[in-house]
């Protein structure tokens, strides 16, 4: 069941949520390598805090639906979209097409529809895509722009939603529902190679569920290090896999002090989705929804509700000191106020953040500027990017916007 939020996402993107039964924030809670305090703030917040450029990036050759993932790799941008020709679209740095891969459809070589991207670590020109709602992992050569090799998934692990690939032909998997009368597990490592069930986290509570379990965006990924990190909402924070011993550990708490939600409204018995979210509309004091982590080398970006209204968060992972702020300025591209949803990254890797802004919105923010008699010292200031926009089809595809960050000896000394 989904449930749709004008104030949560803008032009009614659905949002979910999933409880964290297994990991609750309690005295006892497991000790983190960091810990972070997270406080919902008025104040609007420049992106140059902690980025320090940006570019602009129009994807040309193939018209793009619903842009979800943009992987940086090499010389490359990887795309999941929607587009007549294939699921995984590739294109070089400056946005020129390369190809696609992945065609709809139900043949051996196709996919019904994609959840996740990875690239394989130990076959760099290599990317798992997971498939056919969670039933299988298709490899595709970046090459020979073609599906390689199909992995079906046993029944207990099929109905994955998110996926990241691990060297020797592992997967770590996560899935919110359960498919047998068998325990279940939210994370689930699978050898390929070997087709068994090399581990298992996180017990299932099928009761819980059955009404109260959706979907996130990127709580399941790996790091350019290649870390696999963990994070769902109301839950302590983000866990790290180790895979020489085997386990999970708490890596970064997010401690939200007297806004964390209570145990007692997320153990209160609803009878459906519908229940539970009124409790969490209705109350004005927790933070909820607390979703979508992407990582760079020094930060953690999320976002989360409050009193409804949504908050970027931005985690130094250097400090340990949050910032979460319901507006942001991006005084880099568009010398602009955008929403916290706006500002939260599609992609990451070590050094950049990848941001999506329609081209209609771009040209909307011009308009707005030169009713206000502001364009002019916008050109003054931005001329390449105000030369990008005037050129822009309010019909083209998303404009990537990619954020540097900054270096760590320009802000480490920095108060934020």
């Amino acid at each position: 069941m989904t449930v749709k939020f004008s104030f949560f996402v803008q032009a009614a993107t659905v949002f979910t949520v999933a409880l964290f039964l297994g990991c609750r924030v309690r005295p006892d809670a497991p000790m983190a390598r960091i810990s972070a305090k997270i406080a919902p703030e008025q104040a609007e917040q420049n992106l140059s805090d902690w980025f320090d450029r940006a570019e602009m990036i129009e994807l040309k050759g193939i018209q793009l639906a619903n842009v979800q993932q943009v992987i940086i790799q090499d010389t490359m941008l990887i795309v999941r979209a929607q587009a007549a020709n294939g699921w995984i679209h590739v294109f070089g740095k400056s946005g020129q097409y390369l190809g696609s891969l992945l065609p709809k459809g139900k043949g051996p070589r196709e996919a019904i529809n994609v959840a996740q991207v990875s690239i394989v670590p130990d076959k760099s020109h290599t990317i798992a895509v997971l498939a056919n709602f969670g039933r299988h992992i298709m490899l595709c050569s970046l090459d020979s722009m073609q599906v390689v090799r199909k992995i079906t998934l046993p029944e207990n692990v099929s109905g994955a939603v998110q996926m990241v690939a691990m060297e020797g032909d592992r997967y770590m998997l996560y899935k919110d529902y359960f498919f047998t009368d068998g325990p279940e597990f939210k994370l689930n490592l699978y050898d390929a190679a070997t087709e068994t069930v090399a581990g298992q986290y996180l017990p299932l509570d099928k009761e819980i569920a059955r009404f109260l379990a959706f979907s996130q965006r990127n709580n399941l990924y790996r790091t350019k290090q290649g870390a696999v990190r963990f994070y769902e909402t109301f839950g302590p924070g983000i866990f790290e896999y180790d895979p020489h011993r085997d386990s999970m550990s708490l890596y970064l708490r997010f401690d939200k002090g007297e806004y964390e939600f209570p145990q007692t409204l997320l153990e209160g018995g609803y009878p459906n989705l519908d229940a539970f979210l009124d409790v969490c509309l209705d109350q004005q004091r927790y933070i909820w929804a607390h979703v979508n982590c992407y990582e760079t080398r020094n930060l953690v970006l999320s976002l989360y509700t409050y009193n409804k209204a949504n908050y970027l968060n931005i985690t130094d992972k250097r400090t340990g000191v949050s910032v979460s702020m319901p507006s942001v300025r991006d005084d880099l591209a568009t010398d602009a106020a955008i929403t916290p949803y706006r500002a939260l990254p599609i992609g990451t890797d070590d050094r950049h953040c990848i941001l999506a802004a329609e081209p209609w919105e771009l040209i909307q923010t011009m308009n707005d500027k030169q009713q206000a008699g502001e364009l002019e010292a916008y050109k003054t200031r931005f001329p390449e990017f105000s030369r990008f926009i005037g050129g822009l089809n309010p019909d083209a595809n998303p404009v990537l916007i990619i954020l540097s960050e900054r270096e760590p000896e320009a802000s480490n000394g920095e108060q934020r």
